[in-house]
């Protein structure tokens, strides 16, 4: 691998240690389907006139990859998280060819759990990590860093910065809200607040802020909130002729399957979104019953999304290259349940708010629109569940995104879908019976992580078994390396689960697996 082999032996010593590859393109999962451009194409299903390129994967060093953003015809920037560790971050530099060739270069590490990428203005990059904002001119060889802002809040369950401009120059920022919803005691519903204390004062969380400069590209004027009630704003677009904001909420974590759902809102100066008091049209969090009678304080999403689709990034689109797309509202979406690991377009009217979708289900459950990237379950041998994040436009009009979990950077390119596409049949799985010791690692897990992922709704701690080990969470030959082992130490890229603080948290957890790994 030349990246490697330009980076130098501590790189790879360092990759090993962040995560082993896979067997596929660049040590992914993705079994490769002829081509898409020139890279390796994904089988997904896309339409007829699209088609998923993988450009970069964990042999590239990828570990946690959040962002991307093309400053130039085939010149890169990603950002990659490294973990949910403090300071493994990296900003990274990828050259392509138009042959598909790759040159990577690290320019900034040891960074801050960084997500948010955006050029300026002013021709600068700005760089989001947990607790501050900073800027560098792209064009010289050396990064002279030039501090927006910082001493932002950098703790609890949302703590990654993202942001977009607006057409004036000024920045959207989001904060996101350290809990589920507020409870004092993570995962314990008894425990939520009211009032909400990050809710209340003049500088709340779970909330936008508008960055403002005393003129575009210039010096820190103002950083106020201009909406609330917002659980975690890591989809945000703006229309760029009408500077219509739109946000995409990452709703509250119930059992259900379908319910709350996700929102699209259109974000009006001094409203309150409903966080965590309320959610979708009006219904009360749950928790707050005793104390919410009505939620017409609130102001209403605009359009109503599948439950549980996790909303990581969006976009007008306004590129050449898909003529179908033009002007639409793309949406990256993130989530492990039914309703996630896609991307979509929304209709939108002529200012942009984004228009519903027909209803599904009798009328009765949101439904999807246009899908630009489906049939992304996870299929061993064949391809991973897909783990979409933030979403840029390139310099052609290709749609470029990272896959965090996946540890890829793939590319959306005009080019006949692959026949197949996301309906080919992956390899059939055995699952074998599970050792007597998971029953006691199952009986810890499944009342907290049952919460959200409908794998643990089994019922039993063998219909959990099977459940993970078809979704790839469970190796049958290899469990300590399992991906539920890795993800209960919080390995990086990881994040600890359950959060915040992975098994550590749970009574008996520790034990539990010890004996699970003691006697596979």
């Amino acid at each position: 691998m030349s990246f490697l082999v330009r980076a130098g032996v501590w790189l790879a010593l360092w990759w090993v240690a962040a995560g082993s590859a896979g067997a596929g393109v660049f040590g992914s999962d993705y079994t490769a389907q002829g081509t898409c451009g020139p890279y390796a194409r994904a089988v997904v299903a896309t339409p007829a006139w699209a088609c998923l390129g993988i450009v970069a994967g964990p042999t590239d060093g990828l570990v946690m990859p959040r962002n991307v953003l093309e400053v130039a015809p085939g010149r890169l920037l990603l950002i990659d998280m490294g973990g949910w560790a403090k300071n493994a971050g990296r900003l990274i530099e990828l050259r392509l060819g138009q042959d598909g060739g790759r040159s990577f270069k690290t320019l900034l590490s040891g960074l801050d759990r960084p997500h948010g990428l955006a050029l300026g203005p002013d021709g600068k990059v700005y760089v989001g990590e947990a607790s501050a904002i900073w800027r560098f001119d792209p064009k010289p060889e050396t990064i002279t860093r030039q501090t927006v802002i910082d001493g932002l809040p950098d703790t609890g369950r949302h703590p990654l910065k993202h942001f977009v401009f607006e057409p004036s120059g000024d920045l959207i920022v989001n904060e996101g809200a350290p809990s589920d919803r507020c409870e004092k005691i993570p995962n314990v519903l008894a425990s939520v607040q009211y009032p909400c204390p990050v809710d209340e004062g003049d500088k709340p969380e779970a909330a936008l802020y508008r960055l403002h400069f005393d003129h575009p590209g210039g010096k820190l004027a103002s950083f106020k909130p201009i909406a609330r009630g917002l659980r975690n704003s890591m989809a945000i677009a703006v229309e760029p002729k009408s500077g219509l904001i739109v946000q995409g909420e990452n709703n509250i974590d119930y059992r259900g399957e379908n319910t709350p759902p996700e929102e699209l809102n259109v974000i009006l100066e001094g409203k309150h979104y409903g966080w965590p008091y309320c959610t979708a049209n009006g219904q009360v969090v749950e928790g707050y019953q005793r104390q919410i009678r009505s939620c017409a304080q609130f102001t209403n999403p605009t359009v109503l999304m599948p439950a549980h689709g996790a909303p990581l990034g969006m976009l007008y689109y306004g590129g050449a290259m898909f003529p179908e797309l033009a002007g639409k509202l793309i949406v990256s979406l993130h989530g492990y349940r039914s309703n996630g690991h896609r991307i979509v377009a929304y209709d939108r009217a002529p200012d942009g708010r984004p228009l519903a979708p027909p209803l599904v289900a009798k009328r009765t459950l949101p439904g999807f629109p246009l899908q630009v990237v489906t049939g992304w379950d996870a299929a061993p041998g064949l391809r991973p569940m897909g783990t979409p994040v933030n979403i840029s436009v390139g310099v052609q009009g290709q749609i470029w995104f990272t896959e965090d979990k996946n540890r890829t950077l793939m590319v959306l390119l005009r080019g006949a879908a692959a026949a197949a596409g996301g309906s080919t049949t992956p390899a059939a799985i055995t699952v074998l019976p599970p050792p007597a010791s998971w029953t006691g690692l199952a009986n810890v897990l499944t009342p907290v992580c049952g919460q959200c992922h409908e794998d643990f709704h089994g019922g039993s701690p063998a219909l959990v078994w099977d459940n993970l080990v078809r979704r790839g969470w469970i190796d049958q030959a290899d469990t300590a390396s399992s991906k539920l082992v890795r993800a209960l130490r919080g390995q990086a890229p990881l994040k600890p689960m359950p959060p915040p603080g992975g098994l550590a948290s749970l009574s008996g957890g520790e034990a539990a697996l010890a004996e699970y790994l003691a006697k596979p």
